[in-house]
């Protein structure tokens, strides 16, 4: 039996994570950095599953969570930002490598001297503004760094949605608010 795919949510609301979603979320990495750090073939891999053949990437730091939690996520799993109460935007892996080098050199040390080196390859990262709390029927209102959705909720939702994927543009994408705007001219008011 396939394994079931995952759902992991990873946080960016201090002040270095939204720097650091600036650099490798929002905005895709340097080329040049990544041939300093990986090797030819690992990123041949990389642009060719990359739906517009560029480098997105996060990591996470070593940590008693982090590192299991890094160990379960596959290829192909779907990844939620979440920022400041919101999801900013959702992608998929493409691969993961411990790389401490390129961590450091992509998105430095933090205050006690770790980095980011269980890091992952990225799709394109699609833009979303939705507010957790508009889908805690499904999801946690609230994270505390990289987490990963448990079994059970992702079962929900592939059962009430027909996949994850399904389910962001269900209930994330589709979550702008939207002013419908129209004269009265004519009308008598």
């Amino acid at each position: 039996m396939p394994q079931t795919e995952q759902l992991f949510v990873i946080t960016a609301s201090n002040l270095d994570a939204q720097r650091h979603i600036e650099k490798s979320i929002a905005n895709s990495i340097d080329p040049a950095l990544c041939t300093q750090h990986f090797d030819s073939s690992v990123l041949e891999d990389v642009r060719q599953k990359s739906a517009d053949g560029k480098f997105y990437a996060w990591g996470a730091v070593p940590g008693e969570r982090n590192q299991p939690n890094w160990d379960s996520m596959q290829a192909g799993d779907c990844v939620l930002v979440y920022q400041v109460k919101h999801y900013t935007y959702w992608t998929r892996v493409i691969s993961k490598h411990r790389n401490a080098a390129f961590a450091e050199a992509l998105w430095k040390r933090d205050p006690e001297g770790r980095t980011w080196e269980f890091m992952y390859f990225l799709q394109p990262p699609v833009p979303l503004q939705c507010p957790a709390q508009s889908v805690t029927d499904v999801l946690p209102g609230q994270y505390m760094g990289f987490t990963p959705i448990t079994a059970d909720r992702v079962q929900r939702i592939v059962s009430q949605y027909g996949s994850i994927e399904k389910f962001i543009e269900a209930r994330l994408q589709g979550s702008e608010t939207y002013l419908l705007l129209r004269s009265n001219e004519g009308s008598g008011w």
